[in-house]
Order: C-alpha cells, then structure tokens, then sequence
C-alpha cells in the first residue's frame, strides 16, 4: 500500500507544477477576473500540505496542525473566491468570517479543550462548504455552450473533492479513535482525490479561459470584418454622394471663370444658386455623418430632461410646415395625451423633423402627413403616418442603415435627393434616449413610422 507521506509529496509537486501553470496563465491574462486568486491557490496548498504531513519530531503538533490547515482552507478560501469572479458572482464577506470562526474553533480544539477528532472535523466541514458553493458557481456556466466543458469539469472536480470531505466528516464523525493521518483507506482515497480535483478544476479554469478568449477573438474579427465592410462601403457610397455636387460645382465655376463676361446676369445668378445647393447638399451630408459616427461611437452627449410632448410636437409641426406647403402636403396634429417625456429635446426635434421630412417628401400632392401619440405599455409612442407608395421589401430590412434610401416620387431635385442617413441617425438617437424606432406599413396605403420613449413618472 502507498505511504500517506508519498501522497503528500505527491500532491505537492502536483501544486507545484500546476501553481506554476496558473500563475503563467494569470500573467498571460492579468485583467483576467478571478485569476489572481486562483494562482495563489496552489501555492498556499503546497506549504499547507508539507506542515500537515511533517512528523511531531521536526515540527510540533500542534503548531503543523494550526499552520497547516490555516494554508489549506486559505488555499481553498481563494479557490472560492476566484470561481465566483471568473463566473460572474459578487464576492461575500461571509466565507471569511467563517474561516475567523474556523480559527478561534481550531484554537479552543488546541488549548482550551485539545482534540484532534474537532480539529479535523471543523477543519473538514469548512472545506466541505467552501468546496461545494464553488462547485455550485461553476454550474452557471454550463448554461453557456462555449463553457459548458470547462465549466463541468470545474464543478465535478472540485464536487468530487467535496463529497470526499464529506464522507471523511461522517467517518471522522462515527469512529471511536481518530488519528490525523494515517495510512487508512479513507486518508489515501482523499488524497488521492485531492490530486485528482485539483489537476481536473485547473485544466478546466484553462480550458474556460481558452475558451473565452477564443470567443472574444471570434467577436473581435466579426467585429472587425463589419466594421471594415461598413467603412468601405461608406467611403464608396460618402465618395459618390459628394462627387456628382463637387463636380456640379466644379463645373459651374470654371464656366463662371471661363466665359463669366459673355454670360448674362440672370444665367449667371442660376449658376451660382446652382452651385449654393449643391454646396448645402455636401455641408449637409458631410454634419450627417459627422453626427452619426458622434452618436454611434458614444461620445454624443444626451442632455435628458423632462419635456412637454405636446409643445415638442407642435414646435416640430411648425418648423416642417414651410417643407410641407412647397410639396403641396399639410400636417395634422391630433389631440395628445397629457404627458411629459424623458427626453433629450434638441435631439427629439431633430428625431421628428427626419421623419416628418420623409414624410412629406414620399407623400403625393394633396396628401396629409398625420402625427399623433399615444401611451403604450408605459412608454409614449410617437408616430408620423404618411399615404406615399410604401416601402419597397428589399429596403425594409436595412432601412435604418446608412445610405438606405428609395425613390420619392417628386419631381423636385431637392426633395429627391436626401441623404441616405436620417434614419440611421434618428435610429442612433432614439437608442440613445433609452427608446426605440420602427415603422409598420399604415392603411390602407402609405407607412407609419414610430418611437418609443419612456414616460416622466415624476
């Protein structure tokens, strides 16, 4: 049969080799949470296990048997508190107060009442507890798929380990004479598990490691291969947006250059109102995308307040009324809940003249572009309702993308010729607000476009 001190020295080089392992990892992942913890695990487990096992002849009983098991349940004490880290759960103040209690306990087993069956027992049942709730933690993660080996083989290792302990508090609890180690069926087998758990918990910290940060570089490279998509797309689309006014403007000047004297007042007073709305056209697209990558990237600043709905829609009515009348499109405003919005008020005009601008632009002549509110499910709900030819089903599912946009059926250049952004930003800054935007087609012909955003219950 093995000898308990070759188990010993065994589970210490295992400590030893496997403390190395995880002090690697931890300085191969510093910010790692719950990692610093766990690699200071083994290292308090190899000390802990050599005091245990030292003969009464090197080091005394009692001071090996105070010391000893202190470094085992600290060792343990980190383990739990580096599982709750690495799977998300708040740190407790209760699994120290316990180890306090197990040392004033441990102290009275020693010198007020000198037993070695409550030494082992306290120091056993305290094991039990911090090695269960950490194999408890460790199932939350098999509710993630990318984890779920990792995390099973966590939580058997160290269940195993505390089911050991376990069964050793029950024998421990029921023999007539207990000795601190020995070379006994039970004492072996827990050492042997003891080497078991701790090869299998570290493997599985690695393995959960290895696979989080292959699913952040999964993240990382889709995140990347969109961005890089939706950047070449902008510079493609932003490149042709500006070219054919840059090049209007161009070519209005270099006639205005060339043949500036031979031409009349009048054609050249069309030239240079040519060249003004070409010229706003690229000022405007160039604020757009300056605007949506602000808000886009969180560095816009939303002032949120409580605001009037009613006044917020009125005011909106009032400033696209002048757009309205030169489509020939009126804008009704019907009766409103009494209700004040959380809302940043400058950002929710901005909101409502995009919609009601693209309202009115897809409506035909004569039409009416309805705006209304209502309550919904707490929120307010905003909507601008228009009777224009709907939108087509290949736009619908990249309507609030950059650059989407369909054909309005004007004949004017400047309500044909939007800029392909004002849903995205409108989208961007309703998010922004806490709410949400969408649209849904209205009967029995044309498009309703909605928010949501959150009532002021103060």
């Amino acid at each position: 049969m093995i000898d308990i001190r070759t188990l010993l020295f065994a589970n210490a080089i295992v400590s030893a080799v496997l403390a190395i392992a995880m002090f690697l990892v931890w300085r191969g992942n510093p910010k790692f949470p719950g990692l610093s913890a766990l690699a200071r695990v083994h290292a308090a487990m190899i000390p802990g296990s050599a005091l245990i096992g030292l003969p009464p002849t090197v080091v005394p009983s009692a001071l090996s048997a105070l010391l000893g098991n202190a470094l085992v349940l600290l060792a343990m004490l980190w383990l739990l508190e580096g599982i709750d880290r690495i799977f998300g759960r708040e740190n407790r103040r209760w699994p120290r107060i316990v180890f306090a209690v197990w040392a004033v306990t441990l102290l009275f087993f020693l010198l007020a009442v000198p037993s070695v069956r409550g030494r082992i027992l306290a120091t056993s049942c305290l094991a039990v507890v911090y090695l269960l709730r950490a194999a408890w933690v460790a199932t939350l993660g098999l509710h993630r798929p990318a984890e779920k080996t990792a995390s099973l083989l966590i939580a058997g290792s160290l269940g195993l380990l505390g089911l050991i302990f376990a069964t050793r508090c029950v024998g421990l609890a029921l023999a007539p004479q207990v000795a601190p180690l020995g070379s006994d069926a039970a004492s072996l087998a827990l050492l042997t598990a003891s080497l078991v758990a701790a090869t299998g918990w570290t493997l599985g910290v690695m393995n959960l490691i290895y696979a989080r940060l292959h699913q952040d570089l999964a993240r990382d490279m889709t995140e990347r291969h969109r961005y890089e998509v939706a950047l070449e797309e902008l510079v493609q689309v932003a490149a042709h947006e500006l070219r054919s006014p840059l090049t209007s403007i161009f070519g209005t000047l270099q006639l205005l250059s060339a043949r500036g004297d031979l031409l009349s007042t009048a054609d050249k007073d069309r030239l240079l109102e040519v060249a003004r709305r070409n010229s706003e056209r690229m000022v405007r697209l160039v604020n757009d995308l300056l605007d949506l990558e602000r808000v886009e990237s969180g560095r816009a600043s939303f002032d949120i307040e409580t605001v009037d709905l009613g006044r917020q829609l009125a005011q909106a009515r009032e400033l696209s009324e002048g757009h309205a009348r030169r489509s020939d499109v009126s804008i009704e405003l019907t009766t409103l809940p009494l209700v004040r919005l959380r809302a940043d008020p400058q950002r929710l005009q901005q909101v409502l003249a995009n919609l009601l601008s693209n309202a009115v632009r897809y409506s035909p002549p004569g039409e009416a572009v309805r705006l209304s509110a209502r309550r919904l499910d707490g929120n307010i709900r905003v909507e601008v309702s228009d009777r224009g030819p709907g939108i087509p089903a290949d736009l619908r599912s990249r309507l609030f993308q950059r650059f989407a946009r369909g054909e309005a059926p004007k004949a004017s250049e400047d309500q044909a010729k939007g800029s392909g952004l004002g849903l995205a930003i409108s989208k961007a800054l309703i998010e922004g607000m806490g709410g949400r935007i969408g649209f849904e087609p209205a009967l029995p012909k044309g498009t309703t476009f909605y928010f949501e955003l959150p009532v002021d219950r103060g």
